[in-house]
């Protein structure tokens, strides 16, 4: 899932020729599907769940397990995904002043 969010934030789709085309292919589809009720926070830029699929009166911890873990794991592997792309661009701004 972590390489699917990588794919996705990173705007690449791959390759026919992997391996894992068809997995990540299928977990963009997830992510996509379930990106709806997420939303990135302005002040951090991390996804959050923002609404809930069953409606906002059903409550959070009402909604059937499987659904909150989907949108955990996903809301999670987005952040992750996001965080190492921030330290990336990091860690290259470091070498370019190294390098001067």
């Amino acid at each position: 899932m972590l390489m699917a969010c990588n794919y996705f934030i990173g705007g690449n789709r791959g390759s026919k020729v992997s391996p894992f085309f068809k997995e990540i292919q299928a977990a963009n589809k997830k992510i996509e599907r379930n990106l709806r009720y997420l939303k990135v926070d302005s002040m951090t830029g991390y996804f959050e769940i923002r609404f809930l699929p069953l409606g906002e009166s059903l409550g959070y911890d009402n909604h059937p397990f499987y659904i909150i873990e989907d949108l955990e794991l996903i809301k999670n592997c987005l952040n992750e995904a996001v965080s190492l792309k921030n330290s990336q661009k990091t860690t290259s701004k470091k070498d370019s002043m190294k390098k001067r």
